[in-house]
């Protein structure tokens, strides 16, 4: 099966536990009115929703077409077509994902000091899950940092940051990921749990699902026409017992 978001990361309209609220907006140049700060310590580029995106292409992922997406912020810009997403995916465990900038960002600006790439990996079966890179960074303080470890398994690396570059990552168990560009130099981890020691700024967030091997699906009739009875034969692969599905007609 394929769990798929079409937009991830997205700055919403609250930030949850922090005190200053804030809020998407349209494109910017990258200079400090650029930055809306989320908590004491944290702030966040207002192109992040837009930024940072996962190659589709990479070997062994699974795709579909994105659906046609319009998109507008509060102060009336509006951004029409497939959100630098054009595909969905779902991607293959063990296998290099590419992450990169959407061609029609403007990271001319952007600081790079003490760039990071986190990686949260989120614990299955847990009551309190950041399911999106929004709620993910509405959890992303000291005040949260408990909760967070508690339910996800982060990893981080630095890196040499500059805005045309590809960043790899590589989802080596099946779930959901979470992935957090950073500057600043101060978010550090330890056995799986995250710490935050002074001013980070976010500039991008993905998120992608992995899988060890997908389903086979064979659909009966081959060329059904409207009003017919369609007859799914799902296997598995490795899961037992009762399963969910879903059907999606487009």
């Amino acid at each position: 099966m394929m769990l798929l978001s079409p937009i991830a990361g997205v700055v919403g309209a609250s930030s949850g536990t922090a005190s200053t609220s804030y809020q998407s907006i349209a494109a910017s140049d990258g200079t400090d009115d650029s930055y809306i700060d989320v908590t004491e310590n944290m702030s966040v580029w207002d192109r992040s929703a837009l930024s940072l995106r996962a190659n589709t292409s990479a070997n062994g992922a699974v795709t579909v077409d994105n659906l046609f997406l319009s998109a507008q912020t509060p102060r009336g810009d509006v951004s029409s077509g497939d959100m630098d997403r054009a595909t969905l995916a779902v991607f293959q465990t063990g296998n290099e994902v590419t992450l990169s900038f959407g061609e029609n960002v403007d990271t001319n600006n952007v600081p790079t000091d003490g760039a990071q790439l986190l990686t949260a990996h989120i614990e299955e079966q847990t009551s309190a899950t950041p399911t999106t890179g929004r709620e993910l960074l509405n959890e992303l303080s000291n005040e949260n940092i408990e909760n967070l470890n508690q339910n996800a398994s982060f990893t981080e690396k630095s890196i040499d940051l500059s805005g045309d570059q590809e960043l790899a990552a590589t989802p080596d168990n099946p779930g959901h990921y979470v992935y957090v560009l950073a500057t600043g130099g101060n978010l550090s981890t330890s056995n799986g749990e995250l710490e935050i020691n002074g001013e980070t700024t976010i500039l991008g967030v993905e998120q992608l699902a992995a899988q060890d091997t997908p389903s086979e699906v064979s659909v009966s009739p081959d060329s059904p026409e409207p009003g017919d009875t369609l007859t799914f034969d799902v296997n598995a692969t490795e899961l037992d017992g009762e399963t969910s599905h879903a059907v999606s007609c487009l």
